[in-house]
């Protein structure tokens, strides 16, 4: 009797697991599906200068000898919304740096939307007087890995209510100043 109960339980025991590896392939499967899309990023769309001053009138000024300049709109579910900001975003080469900067209207004061998830070795605040004789802060991030450095600047100007992100990477950032290229292109 002990015996063919056990049979029985082993039975069970053994269809039960095959069962739930059928539903555990299929499932898998609509996971694995589901999470693709869920990878998709926001549309980036290359703009001109002109078409950036359209969305907004206080856009980086480029900096003298800039190369490789490129303007981008980066649109997301919230910038479709009617009235919502939109991310504009500024790409271009100085000194043998890429540099990428980023603007859209806020009130929240220095945010971070630059896209950069670093765990930042360095955090300063930093101050700055910008071409119309106005006080603005920001604060100041670096990286520095085993292979990488990446430098963040974020700050914002009340005057405009609008907020920046400006960051490089190269392989060492020893002596580089960002917040110099900060008082250059910011508007």
């Amino acid at each position: 009797m002990k015996f063919k109960t056990l049979i029985i339980i082993i039975g069970v025991v053994a269809l039960l697991t095959a069962c739930g590896k059928n539903g555990d392939s299929s499932s898998s499967n609509k996971g694995e599906n589901s999470g693709n899309k869920s990878q998709i990023t926001n549309p980036v769309t290359e703009i001109t200068e002109g078409q950036a001053k359209k969305i907004y009138s206080s856009l980086f000024r480029v900096p003298s000898g800039a190369k490789n300049v490129k303007w981008s709109v980066i649109d997301s579910a919230e910038s479709s919304e009617k009235n919502a900001p939109r991310l504009l975003e500024f790409n271009f080469d100085l000194d043998g740096k890429s540099f990428t900067a980023r603007e859209k209207k806020s009130n929240s004061g220095n945010a971070n939307f630059s896209g950069l998830y670093y765990v930042w070795s360095v955090e300063d605040p930093f101050e700055f007087t910008d071409k119309n004789g106005n006080k603005l802060s920001g604060e100041a991030f670096r990286y520095n890995g085993k292979d990488e450095c990446v430098d963040l600047c974020i700050w914002s100007d009340p005057h405009n209510g609008m907020s920046y992100t400006l960051s490089v990477s190269a392989k060492s950032l020893d002596g580089f100043d960002l917040q110099a290229i900060v008082e250059m292109i910011t508007p």
